[in-house]
């Protein structure tokens, strides 16, 4: 069973977190919360001590509906 699996679905990831479990630079991370593209996320508190968390159910629910078969017809 991998870690992915093992945490509960309503967990709030952090950057690091996002980039071990799921392969996704953290300087990616930060480019598409710039642009407001990528996985949700949310922003904890505000200012210089504000922290962004992705919620996990969230990210699996993104990349399920941004996974890429064989099956798709190409363009």
């Amino acid at each position: 069973m991998t870690q992915q699996s093992v945490l509960p679905p309503e967990r709030l990831l952090t950057v690091e977190e996002v980039e071990s479990l799921y392969g996704i630079p953290r300087r990616t991370l930060r480019h598409h919360r710039l642009r407001r593209c990528g996985l949700p996320w949310v922003k904890i508190g505000s200012g210089k001590r504000a922290r962004v968390r992705y919620p996990k159910f969230l990210v699996d629910e993104y990349i399920q509906k941004h996974l890429v078969t064989g099956e798709e017809e190409s363009v």
